[in-house]
């Protein structure tokens, strides 16, 4: 059948999250159907790998209107009176619709993907009842902005997101009715969508990770105590992390373990992050791959006070034979036992002292690892998930003989 998904970014590079998952299920599904994307980008380069695979890739530069809010003010009076979510309007592109009108006309898709509750009005733009319509949930917004306010210390950005979550919490469940299928990528995101709306079709298909590329490495020696935190330095929930790894929980763990240092690895980190530098806490930027950095690194350290969805780099390093440290909200929607394939702190101290039993255990450090890879194989492998979407796909067009 023919797919066309739309998405925030084209998944190309692999240096986030989203475009991780994208990238790796549409490159699978496109071994039995055919695959379109379209959707933003910063370069034309990214381009190229994802033509290796899809019929077409349609894109428009992505601009970041939130510095040309003046320019954005009709938009977003227009969005207040339609009951639209407002920060939804930073990301209509009218290039992009006339795009996707004109595909249209060139192509009959069979089922039209939509990435992202924030991309859905893209809905509206779409020629009503030829196909059918999919929206994948990589996140539901309402709690994890709501957690975002209340971990934000800046006024604009507080109230951003205080009024966004609020706005969401309402339209994002009603809007989602409008498809004929929704995906989550957890359990829990499932539950919650349909206790304020019990009509979806809903089904979860969660993050993954390619076991094949991430498979474990040698362990580290025993005087080995980097610490290794990895995620978007642009993400208001990876930098209150960031911010909290390092001058919260790094100097507890140096206590007991005077030689440990952290490694904060990620694309644009702010001012905030960039200014954690020191001879203890490494700030790299972005990097063109992390395997180095989990190579060197020992833990993996995780600790999110907000945000929402499942955590790739948490799979990530269970799969490279790294035992992780995380919150509770860092490893939600992640079928992870406390103790058994990771281990679960919720304050300073006491992820703190999880952090320095990796450290110093080594039987502890060996059963973690062994216990998370062997989970990630079992029930995260891309491969596997790819078959469930494929179904989701068949349920959606059954009639079509693949």
């Amino acid at each position: 059948m023919r797919i066309l998904a739309i998405t925030p970014h084209i998944p190309y590079p692999l240096n986030g999250g989203e475009r991780i998952r994208e990238y790796h299920l549409l490159k699978r599904a496109a071994q039995h159907h055919d695959i379109w994307i379209a959707g933003f980008t910063y370069s034309q380069d990214y381009v190229p790998p994802l033509m290796e695979f899809c019929q077409g890739v349609e894109t428009v530069p992505f601009e970041r209107y939130r510095n040309q809010l003046m320019r954005q003010i009709p938009g977003l009076v227009r969005y207040a009176i339609e009951g639209k979510p407002l920060e939804h309007r930073f990301k209509y592109s009218q290039a992009l619709v006339d795009k996707l009108r004109a595909l249209q006309t060139q192509v009959q898709f069979d089922i039209v993907q939509i990435e992202e509750s924030h991309m859905a009005l893209y809905r509206e733009f779409l020629a009503a009842g030829r196909y059918k319509t999919l929206l994948v949930l990589h996140n539901i917004t309402a709690p994890q902005y709501k957690r975002i306010y209340q971990t934000e210390k800046r006024l604009l950005p507080k109230f951003r997101a205080g009024l966004y979550a609020r706005q969401m919490e309402h339209w994002e469940p009603e809007y989602a009715g409008r498809f004929d299928k929704c995906v989550t990528v957890s359990s829990v995101e499932e539950k919650m969508l349909l206790q304020l709306n019990p009509r979806l079709n809903i089904t979860t298909v969660p993050n993954g990770v390619d076991t094949k590329q991430y498979e474990p490495l040698p362990a580290p020696e025993p005087n080995n105590h980097q610490l290794i935190f990895v995620g978007n330095m642009r993400y208001a929930p990876g930098v209150d992390a960031a911010i909290y790894m390092a001058t919260e929980i790094l100097p507890i763990v140096r206590e007991s373990v005077p030689d440990a240092e952290l490694w904060i690895v990620g694309r644009e980190p702010t001012p905030e992050v960039q200014a954690l530098a020191s001879d203890i806490v490494h700030v790299t930027g972005e990097v063109p791959e992390v395997l180095p950095y989990y190579q060197k690194g020992a833990v993996s350290v995780v600790a999110l006070r907000s945000g929402g969805g499942t955590r790739l780099k948490i799979l990530e390093a269970m799969g490279m034979g790294r035992p992780v440290v995380s919150t509770t909200i860092g490893a939600e929607g992640l079928e992870v036992v406390d103790g058994k394939h990771i281990l679960i702190g919720d304050n300073r101290e006491t992820f703190a002292a999880h952090t320095v039993r990796l450290l110093k255990d080594r039987q502890l450090y060996t059963n973690i690892v062994a216990q998370a890879r062997q989970l990630v194989v079992s029930r995260y492998d891309w491969d596997a998930l790819a078959d469930q979407m494929n179904v989701i796909y068949d349920e959606l067009v059954p009639q079509r003989v693949n």
